[in-house]
């Protein structure tokens, strides 16, 4: 081979490096820009999940308050009304506590599905 033959075999490898470098270069922002896009839709979800807890916890508030002053007016008891609707609020508890690997579950599945959907 001639030095001209092997100048352009030294040049194209160059060429084919930075090539190569650019590729990896442009798949490292890449992942970078999918990362942050994941780490803000879960930041975005998150603060609207506990916006919508504290609101569920003010609407359960106010139904449980009403709930233990129509049990009270149908056994003319308000002691009685709010002790039973404690009581359906203690089996709730128990149920959750009976059913909580299922719940566990029902909710990790729903964070993984999220976490790998791509629509957003």
């Amino acid at each position: 081979m001639d030095i001209d033959t092997k100048k352009g075999i030294k040049d194209r490898i160059e060429q084919l490096i930075d090539k190569g470098t650019d590729l990896a270069e442009s798949y490292y922002e890449l992942s970078t820009i999918k990362v942050n896009k994941k780490i803000a839709s879960a930041g975005s979800n998150t603060l609207f999940l506990a916006i919508v807890i504290v609101l569920l916890s003010f609407i359960m508030l106010f139904l449980g308050i009403a709930l233990a002053f129509w049990i009270a007016s149908l056994v003319d008891s308000n002691s009685l009304g709010f002790l039973l609707t404690a009581g359906i609020f203690l089996l709730l508890i128990i149920f959750m506590i009976l059913f909580k690997k299922r719940l566990l579950l029902f909710v990790k599945n729903i964070i993984i599905k999220k976490m790998y959907d791509d629509e957003d």
